[in-house]
């Protein structure tokens, strides 16, 4: 979604929903947009799985998830 603006990067995550209802759907990205809408999230560092969980439970643990949420937040 690199180079997109705001409003085209949501209508395709929304269209992404859509088609992928009912279905497995393997998302790697390195921005934040998006994800709290995901069954699984998985946070990798240097090739390793570090968290895994919804969009809540990594937030409330206040790790790395935490983390990258705190930095492109601002």
């Amino acid at each position: 979604m690199e180079g997109l603006d705001a409003a085209t990067e949501q209508h395709i995550l929304t269209l992404q929903q859509q088609v992928a209802a009912c279905k497995t759907l393997i998302m790697v990205t390195h921005r934040m947009t998006g994800l709290a809408a995901l069954d699984r999230i998985c946070v990798m560092e240097n090739g390793r799985i570090v968290e895994r969980g919804k969009h809540h439970e990594l937030i409330s643990r206040e790790g790395r998830y935490w983390q990258f949420e705190q930095h492109f937040a601002l």
